[in-house]
């Protein structure tokens, strides 16, 4: 038996429950940084790197690369959610199983999310 093997037509119905049933994860995933980053402040270089003294220590670039790595992260997340949706679906279609790829593309999801959550908060200035 396989990851994506086909199923038994008597168990096909159990399968593509299962298949969406990981998709119900996905749009709660992707809603969390709108209320989590709701008070957190712009990333300045201040607030990138507090713990550098002197003016050499952390230079704007660097909140630039951080802000940069935010954005990708933003965007990572939907693209990630969106394949794992169509190939969920593609699979529940098709009568293969779904429901371990659905749950690895939901922790990727998350992962994004989290990842930029963090990222947002811990490099963020005050609101």
């Amino acid at each position: 038996m396989s990851l994506m093997a086909r199923v038994p037509k008597r168990t096909r119905v159990r399968e593509a429950a299962l298949g969406l049933a990981t998709l119900a994860l996905l749009p709660l995933l992707l809603d969390l940084p709108r209320w989590m980053l709701a008070g957190v402040g712009p990333i300045t270089t201040q607030s990138a790197c507090p713990a550098v003294p002197g003016p050499g220590g952390c230079t704007p670039v660097y909140a630039a690369r951080v802000s940069t790595v935010i954005d990708a992260l933003a965007i990572a997340a939907p693209v990630l959610a969106l394949a794992t949706a169509v190939t969920v679906l593609v699979l529940v279609v098709q009568g293969r199983r779904a429901w371990m790829l659905g749950l690895i593309g939901a922790a990727l999801t998350a992962a994004a999310v989290l990842v930029r959550i963090d990222l947002a908060t811990v490099n963020a200035g005050s609101a």
